[in-house]
């Protein structure tokens, strides 16, 4: 807004008129408007990107610490990928192991989110994973140190399987006790005998090595006496 003076009322009294904006202010306005508007919208994008980068950063380093973990146990650089193949390679699993299933098929999604992650441009400002997510891959890494895992329950498992069946190999063998100590008395027995005929052998053996000796000393003093006797006489 402008005021003007009018040319007729010069040296008068002043008469004030209205001249309206120009175009360029006008232009210069909505200009400002549009800039605002977009500076809100990219602070606005930059939250919402800036969220999901954090999720998807604290995916990829829980991760990394579950992959290291089972690494340690297989010494490999792809520890999460051996743990997979183990349940892989077990068919009659998922009967005997609670949960095996979905705990397969977890990792595996999860697996290829890290490395979608990891290889695909632009990942980390998508959003590929949820709070959810990294809360299962934390609560999987304590399960292995628990040793509640899958692949640590299978082996109870078969160990509590093998316990059973050596105390059944046991119990077979205390019942046929008798007869495997019969056994062993006889050659026990054997063995006596064999004993005291050897003892009988060892004492004449020396009994004929001291009159050997006895011999050798007898000839040695009646040596020595004869040459006595002939220095003296």
């Amino acid at each position: 807004m402008a005021d003007a003076a009018d040319s007729k009322s010069a040296g008068g009294n002043i008469v004030r008129v209205q001249v309206p904006p120009s175009a360029l202010n006008i232009i210069i306005k909505a200009l400002e408007m549009l800039a605002f508007q977009e500076l809100f919208l990219l602070r606005r994008r930059r939250g919402i990107r800036g969220k999901m980068n954090r999720l998807n950063y604290e995916f990829f380093e829980e991760f990394k610490h579950l992959n290291k973990l089972c690494g340690e146990i297989y010494m490999s650089n792809t520890g999460v990928t051996d743990y997979i193949n183990d349940m892989e390679g077990v068919s009659s699993a998922n009967t005997a192991v609670k949960g095996w299933e979905s705990d397969l098929k977890q990792l595996k999604r999860l697996r290829r989110i890290r490395n979608s992650l990891a290889h695909d441009e632009g990942a980390f400002n998508e959003t590929l994973c949820t709070q959810s997510d990294i809360d299962w891959l934390k609560d999987f890494y304590n399960r292995i140190l628990k040793c509640t895992d899958p692949l640590s329950e299978l082996r109870l498992n078969l160990k509590s399987a093998d316990s059973a069946s050596n105390r059944q190999s046991s119990k077979e063998l205390n019942n046929g006790g008798v007869k495997h100590e019969n056994s062993h008395g006889s050659i026990y027995k054997n063995n006596e005998k064999y004993d005291k005929k050897e003892h009988k052998y060892l004492w004449i053996e020396n009994l004929l090595y001291f009159v050997v000796l006895a011999i050798v000393i007898v000839i040695i003093i009646l040596a020595g006496l004869f040459f006595i006797w002939k220095m003296l006489y």
